[in-house]
């Protein structure tokens, strides 16, 4: 499957580039190749065109693509900020895409908010996931932050992860994002405390004990937020 992206966007969320957000997203939902010229491609492959200044989540795009052809509309102004279809149909619809002053314009294949694409339960995250896709501005750009943020939450946790630490793990994911922290390595030094958690308890240091295992439970917390928000998310990691 082929890819390409349309318009540029100078705002990142959770310190990811639009560019490696939607190519990051794409790696999830399946195996797409980025391709510059479309005339490359045969007139009857299927190519994903998307505006990169909109947000998309992998449950819209998976499907999206899971449809034979379809438009995919903004959630705000129902303007088309994608197209899913034969190279043939997407360069004719490519120029109404890029102007917005024609985003009345009814396509020759059938259109879709993300709210009607999405909405089923998702199995990974044990809960019904509904999506939107939304411009990103400078404005908004804290505000979708958080609204990916609290997606990353699953819908069946414990009681100190839903109620006690969001947001204090959230200001620790902001750091690990700005400063390129893997989430893999928080779930590593969650490793080092469990143990010197059990080693404390071992020798009867109660104290440090719990210091360590609470440190541990809020790093649990952490990682896979900072997995999801800024999709490094993997099945190990998991």
């Amino acid at each position: 499957m082929f890819y390409q992206i349309i318009n540029t966007c100078d705002v990142e969320l959770w310190e990811v580039s639009q560019k490696d957000r939607i190519a990051n997203v794409l790696a999830k939902v399946g195996d797409f190749e980025y391709v510059r010229d479309l005339a490359k491609i045969p007139a009857s492959q299927k190519i994903l065109l998307l505006d990169s200044r909109y947000l998309y989540e992998v449950n819209v795009i998976s499907k999206l693509v899971g449809l034979d052809q379809a438009v995919l509309l903004s959630s705000c102004n129902k303007e088309a900020i994608g197209i899913w279809a034969e190279r043939s149909k997407v360069e004719a619809i490519r120029p109404w895409l890029q102007d917005y002053s024609n985003s009345q314009t009814k396509f020759s294949v059938q259109e879709f908010t993300a709210e009607k694409l999405t909405g089923t339960f998702d199995p990974r995250l044990l809960k019904y996931d509904l999506s939107h896709a939304v411009k990103i501005t400078k404005e908004s750009k804290v505000r979708l932050e958080n609204y990916l943020y609290d997606k990353s939450y699953k819908g069946i946790t414990d009681l100190v992860t839903k109620w006690l630490w969001p947001l204090p793990a959230r200001g620790v994911v902001r750091i690990c994002a700005a400063n390129k922290i893997k989430p893999n390595l928080v779930t590593g030094f969650g490793w080092v405390l469990t143990i010197i958690a059990g080693i404390s308890f071992y020798f009867g240091e109660f104290v440090l004990g719990l210091i360590a295992a609470w440190l541990m439970t809020f790093l649990d917390t952490v990682d896979g937020k900072l997995a999801r928000v800024t999709l490094q998310s993997s099945k190990v990691g998991h």
